[in-house]
């Protein structure tokens, strides 16, 4: 059955205690400029693929928007149709949403990233400019360069001369780049090479940067 929700139905959803799932059925282009904070993005065009997975239990209540079109009433139409229980449409969308004041955020992993910030200044991570890493890699000492990305993303591009270790397994080579004159961690952005520097310096690497 589909139903429609008020912004504050779905304030009510998102801070209660009950199992749900919320979704934004735009693009990832569209989501990645402005979104309602902590939703999971689901373009309608993958609903068929990935619904399964992201909610295998057909009871649980589901929450879907838009901007405000017609997207998100057919992408309940379609999960109606999987046989979904509880399916409602947000009533006037992303639109509605930002007329009322409401928080919105950008970009992906929003709260992870905000966590990386806090960390960055918190525990005072160390950062290396591009410039610097270039005189290190002229030098004669070469620093040793980690990739905490995954293996996918390090395949498609990388800084030359680096080695990938993903960001949960750094720390089990913590005793052997103890060893090593200068080490950097880098990521495609920040987030994750502040996580994998903060971690090795709280296991007392003095000789990490990102």
């Amino acid at each position: 059955m589909i139903t429609h929700m008020s912004c504050d139905d779905l304030t009510a959803l998102m801070t209660s205690d009950s199992l749900f799932a919320v979704f934004d059925v735009r693009e990832r282009g569209e989501f990645n400029q402005g979104q309602i904070p902590n939703v999971t993005s689901l373009p309608r065009s993958q609903i068929e693929f990935r619904i399964a997975e992201l909610v295998p239990n057909r009871e649980v209540p589901i929450a879907l928007y838009d901007e405000g079109g017609e997207r998100a009433r057919l992408a309940a139409d379609t999960l109606v149709r999987l046989g979904y229980e509880s399916v409602s449409v947000l009533t006037g969308g992303l639109t509605e949403w930002r007329r009322e004041g409401r928080a919105i955020v950008s970009g992906v992993n929003v709260p992870s990233k905000a966590f990386g910030e806090k960390v960055h200044h918190e525990s005072d991570v160390p950062d290396i400019s591009p410039e610097e890493l270039k005189d290190l890699l002229d030098g004669s000492i070469k620093p040793i360069i980690v990739d905490v990305r995954t293996p996918e993303e390090y395949g498609r591009f990388c800084i030359p001369g680096g080695s990938n270790i993903p960001g949960g397994d750094l720390i089990l080579w913590a005793e052997e780049l103890r060893q090593k004159p200068t080490v950097i961690v880098n990521c495609a952005g920040r987030t994750r090479s502040i996580i994998g520097t903060a971690a090795l310096r709280r296991l007392g690497l003095t000789n990490v940067r990102r």
